[in-house]
């Protein structure tokens, strides 16, 4: 499973309120996740020194769009340097992991 992520804005340290969103894809298609009934859904961020945390997402409709969401809360952006993201979904039966996507969280002046 492979994402598409649009980061349209400057993240840096500190900042709360950053809005990102995945498409999965299976391939170039959009994966339907409407119909499938899953017991958690989430990212993974790593932070460049390596820390590992796992946050709850939400649809950004109602899942037929493959589009997933999670509005940054304080904390969670602590460290300057390449991240990285991961999707994942579960169901009772399966689990699925996305490739991974980087993006730069950039130092602040004060």
């Amino acid at each position: 499973m492979s994402t598409s992520t649009e980061i349209i804005e400057e993240i840096h340290v500190g900042d709360v309120g950053t809005v990102f969103q995945v498409t999965l894809k299976n391939g170039s298609t959009v994966v339907d996740l409407s119909s499938i009934t899953l017991t958690s859904k989430g990212f993974y961020f790593e932070s460049p020194s390596g820390v590992v945390l796992a946050q709850p997402v939400s649809f950004a409709t109602d899942g037929s769009d493959g589009i997933l969401e999670y509005t940054i809360p304080l904390a969670v952006l602590y460290e300057a340097g390449v991240h990285r993201l991961q999707v994942f979904i579960t169901t009772a039966t399966q689990s699925w992991k996305s490739s991974i996507a980087e993006f730069s969280v950039f130092p602040n002046l004060a």
